[in-house]
């Protein structure tokens, strides 16, 4: 199981539901993100690097993971 696969797991695992579950909630949600009327909502989601039309559940993960290392380290100084 690769990195992001062990995160959907232990999300799936902590709410007590499938890993195609959550998989499926956060392709859905990024879905709904880039069909939004609010164009600050269409630009983020259209940030996310992917290979389709949408962006996978990994692709959702690696792209905040990215923010989030980011967001981490300009807090540093």
């Amino acid at each position: 199981m690769d990195r992001f696969g062990g995160i959907i797991f232990e999300i799936a695992r902590k709410n007590a539901v499938s890993v195609d579950e959550v998989k499926n909630q956060i392709e859905l949600t990024a879905k709904c993100g880039l069909e939004s009327s609010d164009p600050n909502i269409r630009y983020f989601w259209n940030q996310v690097p992917k290979r389709g039309e949408l962006p996978t559940a990994e692709e959702v993960i690696c792209h905040l993971s990215y923010i989030a290392a980011r967001i981490n380290s300009a807090e540093k100084f």
